[in-house]
């Protein structure tokens, strides 16, 4: 924000109440996937229960949207993560892409569910590559549900600019939540909701893989001039595309809504394995 890369950013703290909580948590009760469902139903671990990714169906407590939707009013939850609602909501959920169940998903959100869960669960699998169809499937989706000019774009020079070696592949990423930025307005539209949520897990995505290549005096392992120069700059890049949907939660919202903004956990940099070599991903195969 202060080099000025933020707008969005910038003008949505200026105008807002801005706090900082203490989790009051054990360590291994502040993942994300716990943290959320406490964020979603207002109490903590020791009463929601919710321990594991992709165990959001065992919550037995109402969510906000819960409460929302026995009012008779309509909700859109797009991705929440591990959050599954207790009740038949008025309105709509987008389960988030580790949700188990491919049957919780609304049928007419199907074919954006399944394309984004093969994206994400798969994107460290290098023989795992979708065909025509999916490709298809997934865009007729998207051009009946909001599918921006912008995102046309952006989605095209991504692909040019890798097969012309212009643009870095882990760029790739960010273009998932312009899709689903473009079905959250469309649906937004269409339910006019009470009470929405959008999730975003791009910039985290970065921050776990890419930290040593912007702060490398951080860590005993230091990477190469080169990987610095190609990766140094992932983390801003993902804190950029996110400026883009807070400018657009901004224009949408207008001035009889209120915005919130609520993160996870503030970050650090992970160097506990530097010493035995580093972190790695496993993959059997």
């Amino acid at each position: 924000i202060a080099a000025g890369d933020l707008p969005a950013f910038a003008r949505l703290r200026s105008e807002s109440t801005v706090c900082v909580t203490e989790a009051g948590e054990p360590q291994e009760h502040l993942n994300p996937w716990i943290q959320w469902v406490t964020a979603h139903t207002g109490v903590g671990f020791d009463q929601h229960g919710v321990f594991k990714l992709g165990e959001g169906a065992s919550l037995t407590l109402p969510t906000v949207a819960d409460v929302v939707s026995r009012a008779g009013e309509p909700v859109w939850l797009c991705g929440p993560m591990n959050v599954v609602p207790t009740t038949e909501l008025v309105g709509r959920w987008l389960p988030d892409p580790w949700n188990p169940d491919p049957s919780a998903v609304d049928p007419d959100l199907a074919p954006f569910a399944a394309f984004v869960r093969a994206n994400v669960q798969e994107h460290t699998n290098e023989r795992h590559r979708l065909g025509p169809a999916a490709y298809a499937r997934f865009l007729g989706f998207m051009a009946r549900h909001g599918l921006s000019s912008a995102t046309v774009r952006a989605a095209a020079a991504q692909v040019v600019g890798e097969r012309l070696g212009r643009a870095p592949r882990w760029k790739r990423a960010a273009l998932l939540d312009r899709f689903q930025w473009d079905l959250f307005a469309h649906e937004h539209a269409r339910l006019r909701p009470r009470f929405a949520t959008y999730f975003s897990n791009t910039t985290a995505h970065y921050q776990h893989l890419y930290w040593r290549y912007m702060d490398p005096d951080a860590f005993t392992l230091k990477p190469t001039a080169d990987e610095v120069a190609q990766l140094g700059g992932a983390i801003r890049f993902g804190y950029q595309e996110m400026d883009r949907l807070v400018a657009a939660a901004l224009a949408l919202a207008g001035d009889d809504t209120t915005v919130v903004l609520c993160t996870a956990l503030s970050q650090q940099p992970y160097v506990q394995g530097d010493d035995d070599g580093g972190k790695r991903f496993y993959r059997p195969h």
